[in-house]
């Protein structure tokens, strides 16, 4: 478990830092976030990768959490 643990750890940091930089340019760009977001949902790969990256995290932590450690 402590192995999982070093490398989920550091994905969390990075995810922290990386949601509140998106914030604090989130003020700024948020104007011009509001007139892409309608272009945006009407293209299919962009709704497709955002389900695609959703996925992906979710099998990744389930393998971390159901796998054991073979020593």
């Amino acid at each position: 478990m402590g192995g999982k643990l070093k490398v989920l750890a550091p994905v969390a940091v990075l995810g922290f830092v990386g949601g509140a930089l998106i914030d604090l340019m989130g003020r700024r760009l948020l104007p011009v976030l509001i007139e892409l977001l309608p272009e945006l949902t009407r293209l299919e790969w962009v709704i497709s990768g955002f389900v695609g990256s959703i996925v992906s995290v979710l099998v990744v932590t389930s393998w971390a959490y159901l796998t054991k450690v073979k020593e």
